[in-house]
């Protein structure tokens, strides 16, 4: 599917580059080939490189929007240390107070009344409009 996109992207780049060629008035300084035009174009013109962002962040918006579907893993530690001082019976010091914590939280959405394929929809929408 997105390489039908890419696909379309590329022949709109392709289209709109033989159009500026064509449209374009003749030099008489530099004359280049038809894919040195092309790849001139696809590396400069502004309009290319805005539709070309324009569907890579509409591609990474489905990515976000697919990643809903993922469990989230959560990891947390801690570690303190308090020194309590305290003497012992036979008088010698005895430090105390060590303190560690961890832990490890997964999340899991198991029903979403349709909220995640609505992401995901919108985000195939966006595509389709960059592309």
């Amino acid at each position: 599917m997105l390489k039908t996109r890419h696909n379309k992207f590329r022949q709109l780049c392709h289209a709109l580059t033989l159009i500026m060629v064509i449209c374009s008035p003749p030099s008489e300084a530099d004359e280049l080939t038809l894919q040195e035009a092309v790849i001139s174009a696809l590396a400069t013109d502004e309009r290319i490189a805005a539709a070309r962002s324009n569907l890579f962040g509409a591609e990474e918006g489905r990515v976000s929007a697919k990643s809903n579907y993922k469990p989230r893993v959560n990891a947390i530690g801690t570690y303190g240390y308090n020194a309590i001082d305290q003497f012992n019976s036979s008088g010698s010091l005895q430090r105390d107070g060590q303190k560690m914590y961890g832990g490890i939280e997964v999340q899991q959405d198991l029903w979403t009344f349709g909220r995640n394929k609505a992401y995901v929809n919108k985000a195939d929408a966006e595509i389709n409009i960059a592309g």
